[in-house]
């Protein structure tokens, strides 16, 4: 292949195609008129080139790599993923799979990445670090170092995932400094991390970001030498805010755009990386500088062959009616258009179903019981932040116990164990979520996913979590005793076996029906997932208890305790 490859540069085998217009040439900078010869489904060259194919456009560019992602977001299959991102401009994405891998443990993660094999973007993981994301968690097992250097017998496993446990790496636990000693390219997960505590973790050889959530943040990572993820997902939203580090250095080569979390509805109504650069185009980035974000720079961050226009490079090219609007006409991937491509669906092996274990709960499993009123923890919800805040609040005591007071925005959050195992139920409150009845409960809980419940009523706590029960994960919502709608999530309970234009229409009922329950979150089930996450300050929920994050500590709901 190789030498007919030579040949076919040299103009002297027939050329696959040949595509002419305004080429963005990622290595330079620059905009220029040329074509560019495809043979084999790599590019050979690029000038004066003629085949019996030809496509002209306005512009072309290369494919867009998404640098950091959880496939398991999406709730779709990698293949189903992969088709739902490549029309948007999507060619490869590096993702760390430990959702399903606190879900399914090692054996259902090289199943995960087994299935990725068949998509048809490319797609490369870095091995998870964290599994489950701290010790506060519960997941299904633990990854440990010698499974993940395993791992790294698939060619496709490139690096090591984002390094959650900050707390341990910066106490020098062995369990985390051997991991980090498997691989050059790890990934972070640093928070807030700043001063000395982010020199340590750079230190320690963690290379990139994508946690930042304000300019200085941003700033100070990239100016340390991390390459700074620019996020961009779902819920979320901190592009708008971080890409302006942009605006403060001369050089952005260290900066990149990924998605992190990004559902099927997002991906349908918005995009996926297409939205991304159109948004820091219209944050003000030059369009080629935007378009360096999403391609040269993740390429080069990993050591990919990718991310550019150049002859030995994969023929991965966008097509562009308009670099300003970014919009896009087709998408080649290995020189096909992905428009004229056939595609077979592939769902999740049987053996990823089965592995919800949700016990039998009752009212006193979720009870807080008191003998007077008290000063009690509140877990304040963020709005298109992963963030939360730690409220204290005085909460009144009735029956012994303290309840949900949904004219308060005070709401019940239940986390329960969905492994096999003892049972594990913790309860605490939270504001900010706002829905005045009814409840929802879902096997979509970040990082470990457990079952994460809340409600305005224990009732309806306890019918949702049933019905979760039932169709083995997924998210379910129970409106006076009723439940009005839910979504089946059979495979770890995290993805479904359907194509993403039903998973969305599905999502986008659950969406307006916490809305009508009173809801002013933009995404609300996607912003519960995140209020378990023990890895992203301030307070967060597990079925060990309350979490305060910066301390990394079991705490009481009860803060007059202290």
């Amino acid at each position: 292949m190789l030498k007919d490859n030579i040949q076919a540069a040299l103009g002297r085998l027939p050329l696959d195609l040949v595509i002419k217009g305004n080429m963005v040439n990622t290595l330079t900078g620059e905009i220029e008129e040329t074509g560019v010869a495809i043979f084999n489904g790599n590019i050979v060259g690029i000038g004066d080139y003629d085949a019996n194919k030809v496509i002209r456009c306005n512009y072309f560019c290369p494919g867009f790599i998404d640098g950091h992602v959880h496939i398991e977001s999406s709730m779709l299959s990698p293949v189903e993923f992969s088709r739902a991102v490549a029309p948007r401009g999507t060619t490869a994405i590096v993702a760390d799979p430990h959702e399903i891998a606190n879900a399914t443990g090692f054996e259902g993660l090289c199943n995960f990445i087994e299935d990725a094999g068949s998509s048809y973007i490319k797609i490369f993981f870095t091995a998870p670090s964290c599994v489950p994301a701290s010790p506060l968690e519960m997941s299904y097992s633990i990854i440990s170092a010698e499974e993940i250097k395993k791992l790294f017998a698939y060619p496709s496993v490139i690096g090591i995932g984002e390094m959650m446990n900050f707390k341990g790496l910066l106490d020098g636990e062995q369990d985390i400094l051997d991991k980090l000693g498997i691989s050059r390219i790890i990934d972070g997960h640093a928070p807030g991390l700043t001063g000395r505590e982010l020199n340590a973790y750079i230190s320690a050889g963690v290379g990139s970001d994508h946690e930042s959530v304000t300019l200085d943040e941003g700033l100070e990572k990239v100016r340390k030498g991390m390459w700074l993820m620019v996020r961009e997902g779902a819920c979320t939203k901190n592009l708008k805010e971080v890409i302006h580090v942009a605006d403060k250095i001369k050089d952005t080569r260290r900066i990149m755009l990924v998605t992190d979390d990004r559902d099927s509805l997002a991906i349908l109504a918005e995009g996926h990386m297409d939205h991304l650069v159109r948004e820091a185009i219209n944050e003000g980035i030059d369009p080629v500088r935007a378009i360096q974000m999403a391609t040269i720079n993740p390429a080069e961050r990993f050591g990919l062959p990718l991310g550019a226009i150049m002859p030995g490079y994969p023929a991965d090219i966008i097509l562009l009616d308009d670099i300003e609007k970014l919009k896009i006409e087709d998408v080649l991937i290995n020189g096909r258009p992905f428009s004229s491509a056939g595609f077979t669906p592939v769902y999740p092996r049987e053996a990823r179903k089965n592995t919800v274990h949700i016990p039998d709960i009752s009212k006193d499993d979720i009870a807080v019981r008191c003998d007077r009123d008290r000063l009690i923890r509140v877990i304040g919800v963020q709005d298109n932040s992963i963030y939360t805040d730690e409220i204290m609040l005085k909460a009144r005591c009735s029956g012994f116990k303290i309840a949900a007071s949904p004219d308060n925005d005070l709401l019940k959050i239940c986390s329960i164990r969905r492994y096999p195992g003892p049972k594990k139920v913790s309860a605490a409150f939270v504001k900010g979520f706002g829905i005045k009845r009814g409840a929802v409960a879902q096997t979509i809980s970040h990082d470990s996913h457990n079952v994460i419940a809340l409600g305005a009523n224990d009732d309806d706590i306890i019918n949702a979590v049933r019905r979760l029960k039932e169709i083995r994960g997924g998210i379910v919502i129970s409106d006076g005793g009723r439940i009005s709608c839910e979504l089946s999530l059979p495979y770890g309970g995290l993805m479904a076996d359907m194509p993403v234009k039903e998973i969305a229409r599905i999502q986008l009922d659950i969406k307006d029906k916490l809305h009508e329950m009173g809801s002013g979150l933009e995404n609300p089930a996607m912003r519960l997932s995140f209020l378990g996450l023990s890895v992203v300050p301030e307070l967060k929920l597990t079925c060990n208890g309350l979490v305060d994050v910066r301390s990394q500590k079991i705490v009481s709901i009860f803060a007059d305790e202290d």
